[in-house]
């Protein structure tokens, strides 16, 4: 489960106050980069610490108190996870948080006024989709969520059959009774397309419902199967579905990491067709606002109702974006970060809003 809501909770708890504000990203394979993102660490702690910096006395005590339990809590190398990041949030008060990251999050440690929330904003992954695996004789749906697999159900082409009026079972596929040679294997073939059909068409029915309006779709396994498959889809599923060529009909867990990359994928086609419709919202004064300033006055006055940024904006004035990302979400507001550039609207400068209100 992502632990977004708990940093969100603490962000609302703790937002003006005096925070060390850790990130430590997923252990590398190779020990070389291992020791590379710890030298990183220490490095910006190091920074924190650098007499360059005016802080007042109690300020600088405070931070040397919430570096000490960092210390505690920071997990060793052999116990850090290559699946997962790490965080750790410590107020001058003593309020504290630790939680596990997406594995993408960048090492950083910052001393600010309320935890940084950015970073792992940046790294957030999608997290959860609805796993296909079909093939003319089986199916099977799961549920991604968060890098891991967790089956739901399974279907067998003999088994999803309809039964005849008669009060026994159907017959098994294959028999029929008086056709014998060539035309009973024919027949038989008959019966493993209908079986296959029945089964593609009740795969259908279940993902259909189980997906509802919003769960992207994942799909793999036989070549013809799956184009069949996608191609029987409501056009609406459709659009938010995937065709992995790496998830057969195996154990799912070998194709995690192109699962996650089509998804992103994914993500970021929604998100462009989204950023296109608020800027054309924002050229006709609707209620989106192009670029940090009038996202800024917007939030001033509560009108943001969802914020887009990108690292235009977070690499030109971290401190105000994380601001302004503050204030979005504590007067909830939904946000969110976009690898897309501006491409041809520069005026946004990295930031889009769309507003509760038009101003």
């Amino acid at each position: 489960m992502s632990a977004w809501p708990s940093l969100a909770q603490f962000l609302a708890a703790n937002r003006h106050a005096p925070t060390l504000s850790v990130y430590l990203e997923a252990a590398p394979a190779d020990p070389a980069e291992g020791r590379a993102v710890a030298l990183r660490l220490r490095e910006a702690i190091e920074r924190l610490r650098e007499p360059s910096t005016e802080r007042p006395v109690a300020e600088r005590e405070a931070l040397e108190g919430c570096l000490a339990e960092l210390i505690e809590a920071m997990p060793s190398a052999e116990h850090r996870s290559r699946r997962q990041g790490w965080a750790f949030f410590r107020t001058a008060a003593g309020a504290q948080l630790v939680i596990e990251t997406p594995p993408r999050v960048e090492t950083s440690a910052a001393w600010d006024i309320g935890p940084r929330v950015v970073p792992f904003l940046r790294a957030a992954e999608p997290e959860s989709a609805l796993l296909v695996q079909i093939d003319r004789a089986r199916a099977r749906l799961g549920l991604y969520h968060d890098g891991v697999v967790d089956a739901i159900v399974e279907l067998e082409a003999d088994r999803v059959s309809d039964v005849g009026p008669h009060m026994s079972a159907g017959p098994a596929p294959g028999f029929h009774r008086g056709t014998h040679g060539r035309a009973g294997a024919d027949e038989a073939e008959r019966q493993r397309r209908d079986a296959s059909e029945r089964l593609l068409v009740t795969t259908v029915r279940r993902v259909t419902a189980l997906a509802e309006d919003a769960l992207p779709v994942v799909v793999g396994g036989a070549v013809e199967t799956v184009k069949r498959f996608v191609a029987a889809l409501p056009r609406a599923l459709a659009d938010r579905t995937a065709v992995v060529a790496t998830l057969r009909m195996g154990p799912a867990d070998a194709a995690i990491p192109e699962i996650g990359e089509a998804l992103r994928a994914m993500r970021q086609r929604e998100q462009a067709a989204h950023l296109a419709d608020l800027r054309d919202a924002a050229a006709a004064r609707g209620r989106a606002a192009l670029g940090f300033e009038r996202a800024q006055r917007a939030a001033e006055v509560g009108a943001i109702a969802e914020l887009i940024f990108s690292d235009t904006a977070w690499r030109a004035h971290p401190a105000e974006i994380e601001a302004l990302v503050h204030r979005a979400l504590t007067s909830g507001a939904s946000v969110e970060w976009t690898p897309l550039d501006d491409g041809d609207a520069p005026q946004a400068d990295g930031v889009v809003a769309g507003l509760r209100f038009s101003l």
